[in-house]
């Protein structure tokens, strides 16, 4: 199966973003590769969006997961 490229004018609608530069800053802070088009615009996949979502949710439950950390020093008093 072949992983087909969403061209620009479908990443604006996915990211909310309609200019390219909105739309490389969004991609860029959400760790999503790209790759730029013939005409200097970001394309890229699906699945590299998911993969990208899917471990930002896996480091968020991770995070959860841990127990709050220990306070530095103790609370009581001479």
């Amino acid at each position: 199966m072949t992983d087909e490229f969403l061209n620009y004018r479908e990443l604006f609608k996915v990211f909310d973003a309609y200019t390219c530069p909105k739309l490389m800053r969004v991609m860029d802070a959400q760790g999503i590769p790209y790759i730029m088009d013939n005409k200097g615009k970001p394309t890229t996949t699906q699945s590299a969006i998911d993969t990208a979502n899917a471990s930002k949710k896996a480091a968020l439950l991770e995070a959860a997961a841990k127990p709050p950390a220990e306070a530095a020093g103790s609370l009581e008093t001479s």
